[in-house]
């Protein structure tokens, strides 16, 4: 098969893909119109090769058949009603893919003439050309357009073949490589993302956000001058911000309904904060409403703009409508303020806000939802003086992270989204806080054990139903034991029981392949290690040198658990790192240890001591070494030998006597030859 054979035939399956690409839009069309259906009759692909072949067909057209008497073809309306391709109900007087008189060219129109007739299909370089006349470029109706010229609009959402047009609508005019329209068929999967239009991103989004505040501020320095000059009665300045607002709501509602979503949503969230900042005025300035009247009105203003917002699919209104709801209370003017009245307030809407961010996918607004509460239940938190008034700040928290939970348990997908997981994480150890500060130490310790053991059992519950889910949920209950931890045990004691949590946590994140449980394990691990160092030995038996004995027992642990490891950037693993880091943990525990145990002798013996337990643990080392098979542990005791005969050179020798320094000399040198003798047995074997 010649490269020309190839060529015609690519040209062909590329010219078969437009046509079906065409077809199944009208028959989307029709299947949303209502109309009724009928599949235009396709000759089969061998036969079209062979028409092609014998000359009797032209290559890359199709033929129609005759439809059967009295049905409809797809993409044609009956005789009589005036329309061609399906693209309009009947009646709408309109053309689809029809072009002007005179431009020689019926795009993306079939034939009616006969069933051998064919329809000729849109040059490539056609449909480039109608692709940059609107927002519909590279779609495959790009090329049709009704008598008036407007471009065919997209399918809405749900529409049967709308996944069909969204696919194509990507792929760009398309053509064969060195035609005008090739350029637009590279916009597939494997194509590189399309360079940011900077001057779209500033001139048509942040541009009129940023001078619409501009605006709001030089209308309100003109207010403020009027009114100070006596021009404008706090009545009228009321009626004028009332009516401000509406009339950059209507802009913005119809600027939403054209497709000119940034301009609309920029009108729409200062339609928001005149109608709020006017019924402040109205309210809290000039009297002109009563605090249940503007509590009301406050309330039927951020109900408006939720609705905009879920209506419109913005999160940005629902982001503005957020912050308004959340000061609704502290912009009315209450004689007697109600404690139970504002937490209860700011709970639901706090919830309400949870629920909808969730329901409409604003990943921003669900986290704001939970820092929104904050604010308010900080304020409620300092003016609660009875227990009973505490709970209820904390109830308030508790209701949003129970519903996070049952958000969790009932979406599959609740794992595998960043910012979800990171509240559930965030919103524990906050609301843990809260409860340190108010509900007391009984208090505390109870709930935070029931959350962890509650999140342990949905770990185990979802142990072989959904990996995500379990991770998350152990992760979370791990923080927990160990805030629990933090205020149960003693100060001494801590230490030792962190690094007890923080290798069962990597244990378990290595078991289930969690990130998040290794994270909480690294970070237990470095508190527990901490503290300890942080506790010198000052006695042979004390809680120190338990801590000391308990941390020597973690590496131990880390050092089997993690010695398995492998990483690009570590061939090794971290398995020699931690060995050779313990072995210097194991050598400063027996300085403190010895030091504490020879307190009672003068420091020149006692240097001598723990020079001999230098020596000691170097033999140690040593011999495991030789009996392990391990070259680098044989290589620790060589080095740790050749410290203490520095040491005892450097440190010791100056103040002891001649026999001393005698005995020294000739055990270190007996230890040495030893070790160099087993070295060359070892060798030598």
């Amino acid at each position: 098969m010649n490269q020309e054979t190839m060529e015609a035939r690519v040209a062909r399956l590329e010219e078969e893909v437009r046509e079906l690409r065409r077809q199944l839009y009208r028959y989307g069309r029709l299947l949303q119109d209502g109309g009724p259906l009928q599949a235009e009759a396709q000759p089969p692909s061998s036969q079209l090769q062979a028409e092609e072949h014998s000359g009797a067909r032209p290559s890359g057209s199709h033929l129609q058949a005759a439809p059967p008497p009295g049905s409809q073809q797809i993409g044609a309306h009956p005789p009589g009603s005036g329309q061609q391709t399906g693209a309009h109900p009947p009646g709408s007087g309109q053309q689809t893919g029809a072009h002007p008189p005179g431009s020689g060219q019926q795009t993306g129109t079939h034939s009616l003439a006969g069933p051998n007739q064919a329809a000729s299909p849109p040059q490539a370089g056609h449909l480039e050309a109608h692709s940059k006349e609107g927002p519909l470029a590279g779609a495959p109706w790009a090329g049709q357009s009704s008598a008036a010229g407007a471009a065919e609009p997209p399918l809405a959402a749900g529409h049967p073949a709308a996944g069909w047009s969204g696919a194509s609508a990507h792929s760009g005019a398309e053509g064969r490589p060195g035609q005008p329209g090739a350029a637009g068929a590279g916009a597939g999967a494997n194509s590189p993302r399309p360079p940011v239009d900077w001057e779209r991103q500033i001139g048509q989004i942040w541009l009129p956000r940023i001078f619409i505040v501009v605006l709001l501020i030089g209308v309100l320095w003109g207010f403020l001058a009027a009114a100070s000059a006596g021009y404008i009665t706090p009545a009228i300045r009321c009626w004028i911000g009332l009516a401000a607002s509406a009339a950059m709501f209507g802009l913005g509602v119809r600027w939403m309904q054209q497709d000119r979503r940034a301009l609309a949503q920029t009108l729409l969230g200062g339609a928001n904060g005149v109608l709020v900042l006017t019924l402040f005025a109205a309210h809290m300035l000039y009297g002109f409403i009563g605090p249940a009247a503007a509590f009301a009105l406050y309330v039927a203003a951020v109900l408006l703009f939720v609705g905009c917002s879920l209506r419109y699919r913005s999160q940005a209104l629902m982001l503005a409508a957020g912050v308004a709801g959340a000061l609704v209370p502290f912009l009315v003017d209450s004689v007697a303020p109600s404690l139970p009245l504002f937490i209860g307030y700011e709970a639901a809407f706090a919830g309400a806000a949870l629920l909808l961010s969730y329901r409409f996918g604003f990943r921003i607004a669900y986290v704001l939802s939970y820092v929104l509460l904050l604010p308010p239940m900080l304020f409620g938190g300092v003016s609660a003086d009875e227990p009973g008034e505490r709970w209820l700040v904390l109830g308030a928290l508790l209701l949003h992270y129970g519903l996070q939970l049952g958000l969790s348990l009932r979406d599959a997908e609740f794992a595998k989204r960043p910012e979800r997981q990171g509240l559930l994480l965030a919103s524990f150890a906050l609301n843990a806080a809260w409860l340190h500060e108010l509900a007391g130490p009984s208090g505390y310790r109870w709930t935070i054990a029931a959350l962890s053991l509650l999140l342990a059992g949905a770990a185990f519950g979802f142990r072989s139903l959904d990996k995500d889910r379990m991770r998350l949920y152990a992760a979370a209950s791990t923080l927990g034991w160990v805030l629990l931890a933090f205020d149960a045990a003693s100060y001494r004691y801590l230490g030792p029981v962190l690094l007890a949590q923080g290798v069962a946590s990597l244990y378990l994140g290595l078991r289930l392949s969690s990130w998040m449980q290794k994270t909480a394990a690294a970070a237990t691990l470095f508190l527990g290690v901490g503290l300890v160092l942080n506790a010198p030995i000052r006695e042979a038996w004390s809680e120190e040198t338990f801590g000391w004995l308990a941390l020597l027992a973690a590496w131990a642990a880390m050092y089997f658990l993690l010695r398995p490891l492998r990483h690009k950037e570590l061939p090794g693993g971290p398995g020699p790192l931690l060995l050779w880091s313990g072995g210097m943990l194991v050598l400063v525990f027996l300085t403190q240890l010895t030091l504490v145990l020879a307190e009672t002798l003068d420091p020149d013996r006692r240097s001598l001591v723990l020079s001999a337990v230098w020596v000691a643990y170097a033999v140690a080392l040593f011999a495991i070494g030789l009996l392990a098979h391990k070259s680098k542990v044989r290589a620790a005791g060589i080095v740790l030998l050749f410290l203490t005969l520095i040491k005892v050179i450097f440190v010791d020798l100056p103040g002891v006597s001649t026999a001393v320094r005698a005995v020294l000399f000739i055990g270190l040198g007996v230890v040495g030859i030893l070790a160099s003798r087993l070295l060359y047995r070892k060798q030598q074997e």
